[in-house]
């Protein structure tokens, strides 16, 4: 009796070290899944459920950026030469709805969204000065905004117009959103890391993805 069970487990382990070789040649693709899950980090389809999801997003919410800027702007219209300031409330958001994430290695790998800007003026502009320009360049200054003659229509919207055009300019000089970008990514790295959770923010997720596969050993199949 003994000596049967000896010759089942000798025949179970010929088994096992000829399924080892075959295994590679007739189903390469699972060898390479199977061996790379070990050697690196492998992508899984494990789902979070929607309510961590949830939980990041409001994380990244909480991030947005808000600032406030004062923007002096001088233009000439016509005859006259006015120098207005003008205040502005910048908020700079991410799209939350639209962020990914992947699972790797039991990990919630989360791209952090775009950053998107919008700002408004904060009540009217206030005319902080205003100059007639006389044939001779000469400038003369009404010395009392009060009773500076007031922009026609045309001339009130062509200035506003351009107004509008240098404040997006002024604020996209600023990069607005790229501190926002970098100052989110330190913040969530920081209570991630101090959560000691399986969650990881990264600002590429598909670039994420290939440097994973990049520091991966090649493995070479056998000819068939």
């Amino acid at each position: 009796m003994a000596k049967r069970i000896i010759k089942i487990l000798i025949i179970v382990l010929l088994l096992v070290i000829i399924a080892s070789y075959i295994i590679p040649l007739v189903f390469p693709a699972l060898a390479v899944y199977s061996i790379g899950s070990f050697l690196g980090k492998a992508e899984t389809t494990e789902q979070y459920s929607e309510a961590r999801i949830n939980e990041i997003k409001q994380m990244v919410k909480l991030n947005s950026l808000q600032a406030q800027e004062n923007i002096v702007y001088k233009d000439t219209i016509d005859n006259m030469f006015v120098v207005y300031g003008i205040d502005v409330n910048i908020v700079v958001g991410f799209d939350v709805d639209n962020m990914r994430h992947k699972v790797i290695d039991n990990t919630l790998v989360v791209e952090l969204p775009k950053p998107n800007i919008s700002f408004y003026q904060n009540g009217k502009e206030q005319l902080l000065d205003i100059y007639e320009l006389s044939l001779g360049g000469k400038i003369h200054e009404w010395t009392n905004i009060g009773y500076a003659p007031n922009l026609s229509g045309t001339q009130s919207m062509k200035l506003h117009g351009k107004m509008a055009k240098y404040v997006e300019e002024t604020i996209t000089r600023k990069h607005y959103e790229r501190k926002a970008q970098e100052t989110a990514m330190h913040n969530m790295a920081n209570l991630l890391y101090a959560l000691q959770g399986d969650v990881m923010i990264v600002e590429d997720l598909d670039a994420y993805v290939a440097s994973l596969w990049d520091h991966r050993p090649v493995i070479t199949m056998p000819d068939e």
